[in-house]
């Protein structure tokens, strides 16, 4: 399909079923070997439509903020591409596979503006999933997000300016384009609120056959962990500014959200909290860095506890969410994630609805806050 307009019409009106894009994305050639390079494949054609095709890729660097290019560079000095015209500099992070990072654009932009390069560069975080946090408060404030679904209208430009082999590439590289941002949507649980968060095992292998379950499941867990961080702060302003993290398990392939609070413990720094790895939902407490190596591994749980009375029990303050859990059925009193990392945990049901997890997982931030609170030493962020 090469009108990209009626591709992306087509997302907006639920026309295309999800597996009628996982199977366009998994037969098509261009998506397959992108998963090679993952950012670098989508950055290096931005690059090539900068270095050679200027002119008939303009709209995508008004999109940017930039005038026609005049030179461009892959990772400079980390950062995925650099673009200059005569008048400005465009720095550009890119996100396809991967979560946006708040301090790695934090840090790009410090080490650069350092250099000179402030009011006369546009930042440009260019991404398919939607950070959790706000790009504009990110560093000196310069950053700006645009997401691949708002770049396909200037694609589709580009592609009516470019001739020949050139043109067909770049046709079918919006494709792909439209493909994985319908994706996005079809699966985005603001979609359908409440049905079951748990993907059905047909779905997950379909997903995993075609090298599509990790932008999915980010997708789905960043989605969340937005859902949590908005209520938490419609109910006051928090000293964490409700950090909720999202992301996925390199160990066990599963989504992963999670949401730590640091305290202060006498001299030392250790964090409470909650993660959700798959299905499993953790009571989380972290000793500090700089005193798990002078504490006996089989008392770090112990002491943690000692200070954080009852938190560790899915039998206090989960009352109302007893429908959605299974209680852990194992034996161990602890279980660890590396030296510093204890939980106990409790299984989420299958059935249950992004919008009962998400206030499940609301509930559990909340608690966690008590906790701290009741020792009045959380750290301010």
């Amino acid at each position: 399909m090469s009108d990209i307009a009626s591709v992306d019409a087509a997302t907006d009106h639920g026309v295309r079923s999800g597996p009628e894009v996982i199977a366009a994305l998994g037969k098509d050639l261009m998506y397959q070997l992108s998963t090679a390079g993952q950012e670098l494949f989508h950055s290096n054609m931005l690059y090539w439509l900068a270095t050679n095709a200027p002119d008939a890729s303009a709209a995508i660097w008004e999109l940017f903020g930039l005038e026609t290019p005049d030179a461009a560079f892959r990772e400079y000095q980390k950062v995925d591409l650099y673009v200059k015209s005569a008048e400005r500099h465009l720095f550009l992070e890119n996100k396809v596979m991967a979560l946006p990072d708040a301090e790695q654009l934090a840090r790009y932009s410090e080490r650069l503006e350092k250099q000179g390069f402030g009011d006369n560069a546009q930042w440009i975080l260019l991404t398919l999933i939607p950070p959790v946090f706000e790009t504009s408060r990110v560093g000196s404030g310069r950053w700006r997000c645009v997401t691949y679904r708002e770049l396909l209208p200037a694609l589709q430009e580009t592609i009516n300016a470019l001739e020949g082999s050139d043109r067909d590439v770049v046709t079918r590289y919006a494709e792909m384009v439209a493909n994985l941002v319908d994706l996005a949507a079809v699966y985005d649980p603001q979609r359908d609120v409440n049905s079951p968060f748990w993907l059905e095992a047909t779905l997950q292998e379909s997903l995993e056959k075609s090298r599509l379950a990790s932008v999915v499941k980010k997708l789905q867990m960043t989605r969340c962990a937005e859902g949590i961080r908005e209520r938490l702060n419609a109910a006051g302003e928090r000293a964490d500014g409700a950090r909720v993290d999202a992301g996925m398990s390199t160990r066990s392939k599963a989504g992963i959200v999670q949401h730590f609070i640091e305290y202060k413990s006498g001299r030392v720094t250790r964090q409470l909290g909650w993660q959700l790895e798959g299905r499993q939902l953790r009571l989380v407490g972290i000793i500090g860095d700089k005193e798990w190596k002078r504490i006996d591994p089989s008392q770090r749980g112990q002491i943690l506890e000692d200070e954080n009375e009852g938190y560790f029990s899915f039998d206090d303050g989960f009352e109302e969410f007893g429908e959605l859990l299974e209680p852990y059925s194992g034996k161990r009193d602890w279980l660890q994630y590396g030296e510093q990392f204890r939980y106990r945990y409790s299984t989420v049901k299958e059935e249950t609805t992004w919008s009962e997890l998400i206030e499940l997982l609301t509930g559990a931030s909340e608690r966690a806050y008590r906790q701290v609170a009741q020792a009045g030493q959380q750290l301010p962020h």
